[in-house]
Order: structure tokens, then sequence, then C-alpha cells
């Protein structure tokens, strides 16, 4: 279950805006068509953001990877850093939007791991999350000073989870309104 205080020091690494719901499903009229009458493909309206889990356990890789999947997202995990890394350097690899992180993963310590993805031009910008079993302050600044924007302390609640990635990968729907009157 995530616990508020995961998030802490006081909303610092919290995503702004509110949460959005957990299915990214385009809006459609009961005809199926888009309501400004645009045709468009169902798949083009959903934005697929990538999101790389790099977490020690199977079970918890295995959760993460089925609830994001279901929001929309595509996932990739791994159990190493090793195993991330060279995925990232192969042709099929996608840059991800957001990287989700186990402080316990084995072969690289994180902390290391994090400096090396950093230095990768595909991950640059990408959003880091912090996963740990650990809820000390010191390892919540430690999160901080590598560059991470949430911590989230184990067990959490997947609903959350999925909740946090999206506040982070999506616009809200004020920002898409604004950008759709504006290209008019």
């Amino acid at each position: 279950m995530l616990d508020k205080r995961a998030l802490a020091p006081a909303g610092s690494m919290e995503p702004p805006g509110e949460c959005q719901p957990v299915r990214n499903a385009p809006l459609l009229t009961a005809s199926g068509k888009p309501p400004d009458g645009e045709e468009r493909d169902i798949q083009e309206t959903l934005p697929r953001y990538c999101v790389l889990v790099i977490d020690h356990s199977l079970t918890m890789r295995t959760i993460i990877k089925t609830c994001l999947a279901r929001a929309g997202f595509r996932v990739f995990a791994f159990p190493n850093g090793v195993e991330a890394l060279r995925w990232l350097d192969s042709p099929q690899a996608s840059a991800p939007g957001l990287i989700l992180l186990d402080t316990d993963v084995p072969r690289i310590e994180w902390y290391t791991l994090v400096q090396i993805l950093r230095k990768r031009p595909a991950c640059i910008h990408a959003v880091l999350v912090i996963l740990s079993r650990r809820d000390g302050l010191v390892d919540r600044i430690k999160a901080r000073l590598a560059g991470a924007q949430s911590y989230i302390v184990k067990p959490f609640r997947t609903q959350e989870l999925v909740c946090i990635v999206q506040r982070y990968l999506q616009l809200p729907a004020s920002a898409v309104a604004g950008q759709k009157s504006e290209g008019r």
C-alpha cells in the first residue's frame, strides 16, 4: 500500500496535477467517432509511452508490467541494470519516458545505474521513480540527489503507481483542450 509519506518531503517529489482515470481510452460519441467529427485511428489517439522497469523481483516486475500495460503503457522490465543497459543499446529499444528503478537491483548498485542511465541520450529526459522497501529520510534524500522525481515505498497499491506514472507522462485534459483551440 502506498503511503502518502512515501512521496515526501512535503510534496516536493509529487507530480503536479490530479490523477487521470486508469484507462487511457479516447473520448468517442455513441457512433464511435471523435466528438469533433475528425476520423482518427484509435491507436493514434492513445499515446504509448515507454516505461522501463528495473526490479530484482519477478513478482514485482509482473505486477507492474500488467497494471501499466492495462493503463495503455508499453512496459519493458528487467531483473538488473546490466540487462536493461544491454536492451537500451539494442536496435529494438525505445526511449523510456519514465524509469521505475528498485534500490535492491543486483549486479550494479542503483545509484551508479542512475548515473549511467543519465549519460544515455535515450534516458536524459526520462522521469526517474525510485521503488524501495526502505522508508527512511536518508534513502529519500539519496534518491532526490540521484535525480528522482518520486520515491515509492513497497508495498504499494497498483492504482497509486498507475496514477503517478500517468501524472508524469500525460498532459492534463485542460492542456490538450488548449492545444486544440490554438490549432484551429
